[in-house]
């Protein structure tokens, strides 16, 4: 590619002096002393920091503004914001060189560390990494000084614009949820004062439990779906068993509730087999009782509050003396469909907000990195033929390190005042 007038070919060494973090240790924890940034703290700022009281050297003190980036997990550019902390390993403090704008240098490791991370430079099979040599050999077009700063500008302006799109985006989950809430409500609305005991109008069969060595990974004639929990959210770890007829059975518009652990109470639908022992499938006249007001009604609070006073532990679950006596609303058929509609109407609107936030997110992703790359085209801000070229700022920057002593950069020494935090 042809380098726009004024800027040079350099590499991401050229650019700053990076320096990795330190071990730390579960030992090294306390619940006093200074903050330890882990890249957890970096991709959820909310997170709270580990402490230490280890002694450290001054070097890895990380200050509000230093710029820090991932090689290792989660790969991307951050500025920290928050209070002095110590570094830990799997995290530069990038120091920028004088050729480069700290901010520009932000933006621009940001695009290259997904560059490479995108590249044969990414190695690990569970955690994704760059190793040091082959980051700091990565070839880049920097830009002339002056110029930097004209991008920054223009950058900060874009991408405050897209961060308050995505502040937006993040209100649809509670949106959502209000949504999904309000169909319940409405389903309770609609019951009235009238009520029959739960065990006048509704039962539960509950599952069984194969043995293991009765489980196949791949379907086939002769076997059936074993129906666990987990399935209703992912088909990526499905059993299948004999079909020999003895295993209680549902069908896709069935009702099931989760009975044992932590899914206890959770209100299930949509999947066909046989189904395990902590399942349970509800029984009901579809003549006298509407399916979707029924599952609507289960999630209510009549229903899981019942579940949350029962006294015995999660593990145990619930039996049908527990729920024998719940007031179930007495309705007629047709008010219970037109109440089930409206509370499907409301599901369907959260589902579909959500959906669309989903979409919209991505549009922002892809427009933030279309931006990013014409920034670093050159074809952000135009080129002044007045700013110092950067072939001028490099050669100086390469003619001090040179010059510089050799043991003075890249090793771990020890600081003439270690702090003791």
């Amino acid at each position: 590619m042809t380098l726009p007038t004024g800027w040079a070919e350099a590499t991401v060494d050229d650019l700053g002096e990076y320096l990795n973090g330190m071990a730390f240790k579960p030992t090294d924890w306390t619940d006093k002393g200074i903050g330890i940034i882990r890249i957890q703290n970096l991709t959820v700022p909310s997170k709270p920091l580990n402490r230490t009281k280890r002694t450290f050297d001054e070097r890895y003190r990380v200050r509000k503004g230093d710029l820090l980036a991932s090689w290792s997990a989660t790969l991307d550019a951050f500025i920290w914001d928050r209070e002095d902390a110590v570094l830990n390993q799997h995290i530069f403090k990038v120091t920028p060189s004088e050729c480069v704008d700290s901010r520009f240098l932000f933006f621009q490791l940001r695009e290259l560390i997904a560059e490479m991370a995108a590249s044969e430079h990414l190695h690990g099979s569970t955690m994704k990494h760059i190793n040091r040599g082959p980051f700091l050999a990565h070839s880049t077009a920097l830009p002339p000084l002056a110029e930097q700063r004209r991008i920054v500008a223009k950058l900060d302006a874009l991408t405050t614009r897209l961060a308050r799109g995505r502040k937006e985006l993040d209100q649809v989950p509670f949106l959502a949820a209000r949504l999904r809430q309000a169909a319940i409500s409405a389903v309770a609305a609609a019951a009235g004062a009238a009520t029959v005991r739960f065990e006048q109008v509704l039962d539960y069969k509950g599952g069984s439990q194969p043995p293991k060595s009765t489980f196949h990974a791949a379907p086939a004639a002769g076997r059936i779906r074993l129906l666990q929990i987990r399935d209703f959210a992912s088909d990526h770890k499905a059993v299948y068993i004999d079909d020999n007829g003895k295993w209680p059975r549902c069908e896709a518009d069935d009702i099931m509730i989760g009975r044992y652990g932590a899914s206890v109470g959770k209100i299930l639908t949509g999947k066909a087999g046989a189904y395990n022992v902590a399942l349970v499938k509800m029984m009901f006249d579809r003549a006298v009782t509407d399916p979707r007001f029924l599952f609507h009604w289960l999630k209510g609070e009549t229903f899981q509050g019942r579940l949350r006073e029962i006294s015995r532990s999660a593990q145990d679950g619930f039996n049908k003396e527990d729920l024998a006596d719940l007031p179930f609303p007495q309705l007629p058929l047709i008010s219970q469909i037109e109440a089930a509609k409206k509370a499907d109407a409301l599901i369907a609107r959260a589902d579909r907000l959500e959906a669309e936030a989903a979409r919209a997110r991505v549009l922002l992703d892809r427009l933030e990195a279309a931006i990013l790359a014409k920034a670093f085209r050159g074809e952000l801000v135009p080129q002044d033929p007045n700013d110092e070229p950067a072939t001028i700022l490099l050669d100086r920057i390469r003619a001090q390190r040179a010059a510089a002593p050799k043991a003075k950069r890249g090793r771990r020494t020890k600081s003439s005042e270690p702090t003791n935090a």
